[in-house]
């Protein structure tokens, strides 16, 4: 079955471009982990002989899934970017911002992950502390102990500032982008001649 093409329009090359860098990626970790697998497992065999059965049948078994994964990344992220992903993205994309200019947060807004940041940063302040007060006083604990308590203020901020104000304005940004690619945008039917005219 042969590809039908899409003209060549402003919005159709962005997401063609989109489409591209994130199946790049995709392929070159596929690869990237499909050769780690395959170091590890050849070298794991030869290093370290197995003397149960059971024990060698599990790595086998568990180096064939990751193998399996890796080469299923490889193989449908190879080759041209397919017409019905690009349509498929842009739906997407259209939906997500329809829900949102509507008031729907996404899930990084949503209250139980604002928890999990909080949880975070009072673990970062723990471990600031593990580092600067309750060991010996060295100066690369306290560079290491600076760092984790940087990085809990950091997570503050984005919890009780950042996340609130982002919120509050997400839906009037998306609303605004949502008319901008509507009115500069082309239709996603199959018959794409009708609308270029």
């Amino acid at each position: 079955m042969q590809q039908q093409s899409l003209p060549d329009q402003p919005e159709t090359s962005w997401y063609k471009g989109r489409l591209k860098k994130i199946r790049l990626l995709r392929l070159l970790t596929g690869i990237l982990l499909l050769c780690l697998i395959l170091s590890f497992f050849i070298g794991t065999l030869f290093r370290s002989p197995f003397r149960d059965i059971p024990s060698l049948v599990v790595f086998v078994v568990f180096s064939l899934l990751m193998s399996g994964f890796a080469v299923s990344e490889i193989m449908t992220n190879w080759g041209p970017v397919p017409v019905e992903a690009i349509n498929q993205l842009r739906q997407h994309e259209r939906s997500l911002l329809f829900q949102q200019a509507q008031g729907a947060l996404p899930w990084q807004y949503r209250l139980w992950v604002r928890g999990l940041e909080l949880l975070l940063a009072a673990f970062s302040f723990e471990l600031a502390a593990g580092h600067t007060i309750l060991v010996m006083p060295e100066r690369a604990q306290w560079v290491i102990g600076g760092v984790y308590f940087l990085a809990g203020l950091g997570l503050l901020a984005d919890i009780f500032y950042f996340k609130p104000k982002q919120a509050r304005q997400l839906a009037t940004k998306s609303a605004s982008e949502l008319s901008f690619r509507l009115s500069s945008g082309e239709a996603t039917g199959e018959n794409h001649s009708d609308s270029d005219m």
